[in-house]
């Protein structure tokens, strides 16, 4: 083997090398940024509902037709946000929401109250029932 074959075959090398390092790391950087936009598609979700219940609450004290309406509205949208959120959360990895979920339960039914009269709260409930 001559000198510049070794070369070549050291450099190839270092090539290789590289191009697993910079894929390892290309790879970390995709799941962080796939992170941040759930972030922020959460965050945006989180400010359209204060906003919705916002001007829920202006419809009611201007007793506008509407207002009913809205209050539904935010009812739905709210708990299909939660079901889209927690669709990927297994309970039985993360005992602490488990935990709080069946405290929620609890608090409700204390209250003489029935989780499954609270549409957007139930399948929230029913989540954490089944996860255990």
């Amino acid at each position: 083997m001559t000198i510049s074959t070794l070369t070549m075959l050291l450099l190839t090398g270092v090539i290789a090398a590289s191009t697993v390092i910079y894929t390892f790391y290309s790879i970390r950087l995709w799941k962080a940024t796939r992170l941040s936009a759930d972030i922020s598609r959460y965050t945006l979700f989180l400010n359209f509902i204060f906003e919705l219940d916002r001007q829920v609450q202006l419809a009611k004290v201007a007793q506008r037709p509407d207002a009913l309406f809205l209050e539904q509205f935010e009812k739905v949208m709210v708990e299909q946000g939660l079901q889209s959120i927690l669709r990927g959360v297994d309970l039985r990895e993360n005992a602490e929401l488990a935990e709080l979920l069946a405290r929620l339960d609890g608090m409700l039914r204390t209250s003489n109250l029935n989780p499954a009269d609270v549409s957007w709260l139930n399948s929230l409930l029913q989540k954490g029932i089944k996860g255990r």
